[in-house]
């Protein structure tokens, strides 16, 4: 029992050690899985642009780099994770035989009987059986918890867009104002997107914008609905700031249709 009582702290020692060096490297495995599965999306979707501009190649050396991330990811992880079997069967055979010999000593001496070796070792293995079952229990549940981590992150992932207390429900005209709007995709860039951006358009009217690709055309639309907030100045829609509107009501006023038009099954 002595000998039972101090193998088993061993391995729940053996498991948090394992556990806290597993518990990291699986976050890492599954970053590597986002490179991977974002590499192949875009390999994917611009499988057009990687033809016309004979970039196969560099989109294949790209897609090693990461498929060799996640194996040396997966390698490193696995090769902690599988420690934990062969720890397990050392110490419970380590404590096995320990009860056989303190046994066999007693039974020579005729201080124990084999039945009641043979019951205590019986028990013994179903305990330490169990325990190391457990333990692949709380590796997979690390993995788990790794995974169910990152999909929290991104279902407590806060918009960007805050809508007033009190919003405005209805948009009286279609009269568009841009009042020295700048806009840029992320906070501190070097450029802005759009720069300055002085425009009136009263309700009715129709305006055209003309611009080279890139040049922020469909940018200075998706800030009318909202899509996007202007990082300076102030965009109105009927008179009023876009950000002063129920964000449903505004893009409900307002009609765009996409250079890009998706179809959507049904």
């Amino acid at each position: 029992a002595l000998i039972f009582v101090i193998c088993a702290p061993i391995l729940g020692i053996i498991l948090a050690l394992i556990v806290h060096k597993v518990g990291p490297l699986y976050s890492r495995q599954q970053t590597a899985v986002d490179h991977l599965n974002r590499q192949i999306q875009e390999s994917l979707t611009g499988i057009r642009a990687v033809k016309a501009f004979v970039r196969g190649d560099f989109e294949e050396a790209q897609f090693q780099q990461v498929s060799q991330e996640l194996t040396d990811a997966s390698r490193t992880t696995f090769q902690n994770a599988v420690l934990n079997l062969p720890a397990f069967q050392l110490v419970m055979y380590s404590c096995v035989v320990l009860i056989m010999w303190f046994g066999g000593n007693l039974i020579m001496a005729g201080e124990m009987k084999v039945g009641e070796l043979t019951g205590f070792l019986s028990y013994v293995l179903q305990v330490m059986n169990s325990l190391m079952m457990i333990s692949n229990v709380f590796l997979l549940l690390t993995r788990s918890l790794t995974s169910a981590h990152r999909i929290g992150q991104v279902l407590e992932e806060a918009p960007d867009l805050e809508e007033p207390e009190d919003p405005v429900q209805e948009v009286p005209d279609g009269s568009i104002d841009f009042d020295c709007v700048s806009f840029q995709y992320q906070a501190g860039s070097k450029k802005y997107a759009l720069r300055d951006v002085e425009l009136r358009i009263r309700a009715g009217e129709t305006v055209g914008i003309l611009g080279g690709t890139g040049s922020a055309k469909s940018t200075l639309v998706q800030l009318i609905p909202r899509l996007y907030d202007a990082s300076l100045g102030t965009v109105r829609v009927g008179g009023r700031d876009v950000r002063e509107y129920d964000l449903k009501a505004l893009r409900d006023a307002v009609a765009i249709v996409l250079q890009k038009n998706v179809l959507f099954s049904g």
